[in-house]
C-alpha cells in the first residue's frame, strides 16, 4: 500500500476517493472500502482512501478526553489488509477545518487530487459551515469535475454501525457485541513490562501489557478471555484490566495477561491481546485463597470459551 502524506503532485490521475477518520475501520468502512473498490473497477478508476491525522477533535476540542479504537499503525495495517493500494493520510489543521465543503471540493480534491468521483457514506458529511444535502454536495461537486455518488449503509440488524457506539461498547466492556461490530477482536498492543509478580506466588503468573500508545482505548476494568499473540503464536489467556485490589494498594490501573499453559520469559516481548468475551467485573476478594479459587474458575470458563486455541494456530 502507498501512503502519501504530501498531496502536492499527487501521481493518480483518476481517483475514485471516499474519505473519514475510519477509526476502528469497523464493518460499516469495510462495507463503504468495499463498495469503493469495486466502483473503482467499474468506473476504470484507482481507489483511494484519503483519513485524517490528527483526529479532528483533538485539534478543536477543548478538552483531551478522547480515546480511539485504533492507534494509526493499527489502522494502516487494517486498511492495507482490506486491499486498499493508495492511502492519504491528510494532516488536519485548524486551517483545514476553515475550509467550506466547497472550497475543499475545488483545492484539495479537485485540485491536488484529481478526484473525478467521490463515495461518500450514507450519513458523511465534511467541511466547515452548515451541513450540506447529498444534493447540493452533489451540485457544488458537479462545478469541479466531480461525481458523487452515497454509499448504501452497512447495519447489523439491532444498532448503528458507527465508531462512537463501538467505543462505548468498550468502555462498557462489552467487548462481544464491539468486535461484532468491528468484525475483528478488539485488541490492545503492548511491550511487558516487569509488574510486581505477586500472581506468581499464587500459580497465577501474569504479563503486565504496557500498552504502546496512551491515545488506545481500555476496555472496563474487569476480567476478559482472549487471545494472546507473541512469538508467531496464539495463546489462550485470561486478562485482568484494574487496579487488582484485593493485592494491591494502590489505584493503579494495569493489564495484566495470565497466558495458561505457559511458562517463558515474556518481559520485553511485543504482545497483543484480543478480547473474546468479558467474565466478570473486578471484585475484591476477603483473601488470597478466595482470589485464587476464583481465578481457576476464570481460567476453566477461559478455555471453555475459546476452545482449543492454545498454542496450536500460527498468527
Amino acid at each position: 500500500m502507498l501512503i502519501y502524506t504530501d498531496i502536492n503532485n499527487f501521481p493518480i490521475s483518476d481517483a475514485v476517493l471516499t474519505m473519514g477518520m475510519f477509526d476502528g475501520v469497523h464493518n460499516g468502512h469495510r462495507h463503504l472500502i468495499s463498495e469503493l473498490v469495486s466502483t473503482a473497477r467499474s468506473e476504470s478508476g484507482v481507489p483511494v482512501v484519503m483519513t485524517f491525522w490528527p483526529h479532528p477533535r483533538m485539534v478543536l476540542s477543548q478538552t483531551d478526553d478522547l480515546r480511539l479504537l485504533t492507534t494509526q499503525e493499527e489502522k494502516i495495517a487494517l486498511l492495507s489488509e482490506l486491499g486498499v493500494e493508495h492511502l492519504i493520510i491528510l494532516p488536519f489543521d485548524k486551517q483545514l477545518s476553515k475550509k467550506t465543503p466547497g472550497v475543499f471540493m475545488q483545492t484539495i480534491l479537485a485540485g491536488k487530487l484529481h478526484v473525478r468521483l467521490l463515495l461518500v457514506g450514507y450519513n458523511h458529511h465534511f467541511g466547515a459551515g452548515p451541513h450540506l444535502s447529498l444534493e447540493s454536495l452533489k451540485t457544488q461537486a458537479s462545478d469541479f469535475g466531480i461525481e458523487v455518488r452515497q454509499s448504501s449503509p452497512w447495519s447489523d440488524g439491532i444498532v448503528k454501525c458507527s465508531s462512537s457506539v463501538i467505543r462505548t461498547m468498550i468502555t462498557d466492556g462489552d467487548v462481544g457485541h464491539a468486535s461484532k461490530l468491528l468484525g475483528y477482536d478488539y485488541t490492545l498492543n503492548g511491550t511487558v513490562e516487569r509488574g510486581r509478580q505477586i500472581g506468581r506466588s499464587m500459580n497465577f503468573p501474569t504479563a503486565n501489557l504496557h500498552v504502546d500508545n496512551p491515545m488506545k482505548l481500555v476496555p472496563r476494568n474487569g476480567a476478559y478471555a482472549c487471545v494472546a499473540k507473541f512469538d508467531g503464536r496464539r495463546h489462550a489467556a485470561m486478562v485482568n484490566i484494574g487496579s487488582c485490589p484485593t493485592l494491591k494498594h494502590d489505584d493503579r490501573v494495569s493489564v495484566e495477561a495470565h497466558i495458561i499453559n505457559y511458562d517463558g520469559n515474556l518481559y520485553g516481548k511485543k504482545m497483543s491481546v484480543e478480547f473474546v468475551s468479558r467474565l466478570r467485573d473486578e471484585e475484591k476478594f476477603s483473601s488470597k485463597d478466595e482470589l485464587a479459587r476464583r481465578l481457576e474458575a476464570d481460567r476453566h470458563e477461559t478455555l471453555e470459551l475459546l476452545g482449543n486455541v492454545v498454542n496450536v494456530n500460527r498468527i
